[in-house]
């Protein structure tokens, strides 16, 4: 049984704000397959905050388009090349 009881905010996994677990049925075998955790609102806030402060720092630009940072070449190297509904990621 996996146990995903963390967040993984701002660089590190960090435990909820208010613990609140909820068990994950397989509906094939209707066994127990892990547990996780419910965010709260404060969760949510630590998260969004963490993020907004990763976007106004990362930001680069690349041929003219912003890009995050370390991201200019990482996506075709994985061959992760289509993102949004089918479009290139150059387009």
């Amino acid at each position: 049984m996996r146990d995903c009881t963390t967040f993984y905010v701002d660089g590190q996994w960090i435990a909820p704000a208010e613990p609140r677990r909820l068990e994950v049925v397989n509906p094939a075998t209707e066994a127990v397959a892990g547990v996780i955790s419910l965010g709260s609102r404060a969760d949510v806030d630590r998260a969004v905050a963490a993020a907004q402060r990763a976007f106004e720092d990362g930001l680069v630009l690349v041929d003219g388009k912003r890009v995050v940072a370390g991201m200019d070449g990482g996506l075709e190297a994985h061959g992760a090349v289509r993102l949004n509904k089918g479009s290139d990621f150059n387009a």
